[in-house]
């Protein structure tokens, strides 16, 4: 069956870039004397609330609201600004908003796909148009796909249906369902351990085999109730029957077939992802190949991307990775985590909701006059642009190994049929056997890039996080070797945090910007601290506490205070890591007691 929907031809090519900074550029050199600015040294707290910042799931991101600070310090109406790893676009949504152009590049096209659609003109009533004539299409067949019973046995529709893993008991080789002994449908929340309601055995799920899964539960109109006997033949009647039209069936990671280890997010015995597909149920796959190719025949470039854009704001969400939480579920950015009580929900009705949210999110976009976005998909190491044509960086790179980008998108560009080259990708990561030594050089040839396109004497913003002191040193050291000064590095309190932030207190919970600037020729080097690094974190923290007593003492904001300490005075960032300062401050500061957690 023909895959028609994945074309990317709404993406800029090298000479549009080209066009769009001619345009800007004016005379040469004509502002190298006049064009001043000192370095952005307020720290920044820009939240995660906003409409656009929500309206497409991405596994990174800077709040708009925050980087437009940055844009009009930096910048004047009419300036192009360059992010070379956009992902999901936030900084041309800034970009715009300000009446600048913005040039987005990354090399993940999943990442160009969100950040096009975040930044460019939509007509809402097109969009709306276009899904209202796509549902009448497949009303039948969704109809039949989400067919079951309500209440008194009448036929209706599912709102979602819960599944839950099924074990064998270790003692007595009874079934055993986990929502029967360890769901709480009152509070969401699944017990670590359960008894067999045969033999009374204790068990935990990690100690049995796993041999199946049911449904268990279900939503129909609004009201919830068990599952019963016609949802299983329902679902085994569809798992029976061939999908009629195209779906990803790629191995994950595209990895060939006597490869098991595709990627550092595989995890032995866990999940059985194989393949693309194997992250949905049947039904849920179905209607998702069905609803994906009635937009392949959209004829309307824009409009076309808009109905792509919807798709993928579920098609991850509304997978198996959706984990029950006493209702419609949610997923866990960032992992490729599969619970053990899913919940499938109705892709139409998911849709329905999420084009409202959408097309308020987009219209919530403010373009100011000449605010313009181009969005290519390339290497940040290799530029489509020519010398001293930016007048502005704003970017937010990948942060080592702590995500693998290429795998977690790979669900979306498996749709798209378009993906992450993954030798390129400047991460961290077992499997490419690309340790802190590749990154570190990948970084150094993309701010290479960046310098030899940013104007003389502009700046260039660089958000960044790590809990790695090596990775720190890497990032450090390949901005000084591509011939920047790091003249200031402040805070960047994104308020809300990642999953990894909030769970894991080893996890860095501030982002620290660099301001990197091109200077005729580079004065700042990078010095080792000949064994001062703890007198240094010592001295700064102790500032901290008696300027600012009553602010929180967490080691995340500590971590962050100690690496934005080493970023400006030029030392090696080394050994500052979250456990080095709890361990720094237990101690020698008797009187400090740290909050573990936000």
């Amino acid at each position: 069956m023909k895959q028609q929907c994945s074309r990317l031809d709404y993406l800029a090519s090298k000479s549009d870039l080209e066009r769009l900074v001619g345009q800007s550029r004016g005379e040469p050199g004509a502002d190298r004397d006049t064009y001043q600015r000192e370095p952005f040294a307020r720290a920044v707290k820009a939240d995660k609330t906003s409409r656009i910042y929500l309206a497409h799931t991405y596994h990174t991101k800077v709040p708009p609201a925050g980087i437009v600070q940055y844009i009009e310090h930096y910048t004047r109406p009419g300036d192009v600004i360059l992010d070379p790893f956009c992902g999901s676009g936030m900084t041309g949504v800034a970009a715009v908003s300000c009446g600048c152009s913005a040039v987005l590049i990354d090399l993940a096209p999943s990442a160009c796909h969100l950040a096009f659609n975040h930044t460019t003109p939509l007509d809402a009533a097109s969009v709306s148009s276009a899904w209202a004539k796509i549902r009448e299409r497949v009303a039948d067949e969704m109809q039949w796909l989400y067919g079951t019973l309500d209440a008194h046995g009448s036929p209706a529709v599912l709102d979602y249906l819960v599944w839950s893993d099924v074990y064998k008991c270790g003692s007595c080789d009874a079934e055993i369902v986990l929502w029967d002994v360890a769901a709480d449908p009152a509070t969401g929340r699944v017990a670590m351990t359960f008894h067999c309601p045969q033999c009374n055995a204790q068990w935990k799920k990690t100690e049995l085999k796993l041999i199946g899964t049911r449904p268990v539960h279900k939503r129909v109109g609004g009201k919830k109730m068990p599952a019963d006997e016609a949802d299983l033949a329902q679902a085994r009647e569809i798992d029976a029957l061939l999908i009629p039209c195209w779906y990803p069936q790629n191995r994950m990671m595209n990895a060939p077939d006597d490869v098991v280890v595709w990627g550092d997010k595989w995890r032995k015995g866990c999940f059985c992802i194989e393949r693309v597909s194997d992250v949905y149920t049947r039904r849920n796959l179905w209607a998702l190949a069905r609803i994906w190719d009635e937009i392949g025949t959209v004829k309307d470039r824009r409009t076309r991307a808009g109905l792509q854009f919807l798709f993928t704001s579920i098609a991850r969400r509304d997978s198996r990775r959706t984990a029950w939480n006493g209702n419609a579920g949610s997923s866990i950015s960032g992992t490729l985590y599969i619970s053990s009580i899913t919940v499938e929900n109705n892709i139409l009705r998911t849709m329905d909701g999420r084009l409202r949210k959408l097309l308020r999110a987009l219209k919530s976009v403010y373009f100011a006059p000449g605010g313009k976005a181009l969005v290519h998909n390339g290497s940040a190491t290799h530029l489509p642009l020519p010398d001293d044509s930016i007048d502005y960086v704003f970017t937010d790179p990948p942060f080592g190994g702590s995500l693998q980008y290429a795998e977690l998108n790979f669900f979306w560009e498996s749709w798209l049929q378009a993906f992450t080259p993954v030798r390129q990708e400047a991460v961290m990561a077992r499997t490419q056997n690309k340790g802190v030594g590749e990154y570190g050089r990948l970084m150094r040839r993309s701010f290479a890039e960046v310098r030899r396109v940013l104007k003389p004497g502009r700046w260039a913003s660089v958000v960044f996080h790590s809990t790695s002191d090596a990775v720190w040193g890497a990032i450090q050291q390949a901005a000084v070797d591509a011939g920047f000064d790091i003249v200031k590095a402040v805070p960047f309190d994104k308020v809300q945090k990642t999953y990894n932030q909030a769970k894991k207190t080893k996890a860095a919970g501030f982002d620290v910007v660099m301001n990197l600037h091109k200077a005729a020729v580079a004065t700042r080097t990078v010095t080792q601290s000949t064994g001062e690094i703890d007198k240094i974190v010592l001295g700064e923290i102790r500032r901290h506490i008696s300027e600012q007593p009553q602010a929180p003492i967490t080691p995340q904001y500590l971590h962050s205070l100690a690496i934005t300490t080493l970023l400006n005075r030029g030392i090696a960032v080394e050994k500052v890591t979250i456990p080095y300062i709890i361990d720094l401050c237990e101690k020698h500061l008797d009187d400090v007691h740290m909050q573990r957690s936000e």
